[in-house]
């Protein structure tokens, strides 16, 4: 008995994938209008340099006011991955949900 190749490609394309996926996925989304996007988000802008000593008040406060800007920058920075990442596995479910409906039209005809 021959199968056909629609049923055969997506079976392929699906191997992995859950056989039932009745779940809805609700949240954000990284699709755009070109395919998938990399990530849009800005690493600190740089490190604090430890001066080479601290022999004046106003260097260590100029070096905890950079240490809490980049503590700031870097916290903002992993918090919009954080979501990226979040973004992306919604996609993934998304495409999964799509791919177990065509399975499921094939398999009932």
């Amino acid at each position: 008995m021959k199968f056909p190749r629609v049923l055969i490609a997506v079976a392929l394309l699906t191997v992995g994938f859950p056989i039932f996926s009745f779940g809805l996925v609700i949240g954000g989304s990284n699709f755009g209008i070109f395919g998938y996007p990399s990530h849009e988000c800005n690493p600190p802008y740089s490190k604090p340099y430890k001066p080479f000593s601290f022999n004046y008040q106003w260097e260590i406060d100029q070096y905890n006011s950079e240490v809490e800007i980049y503590n700031r920058e870097l916290q903002e920075f992993l918090d919009c991955i954080d979501e990226y990442v979040n973004n992306a596995k919604n996609d993934i479910e998304r495409i999964r949900e799509k791919a177990n409906e065509a399975i499921n039209e094939a398999n009932s005809q």
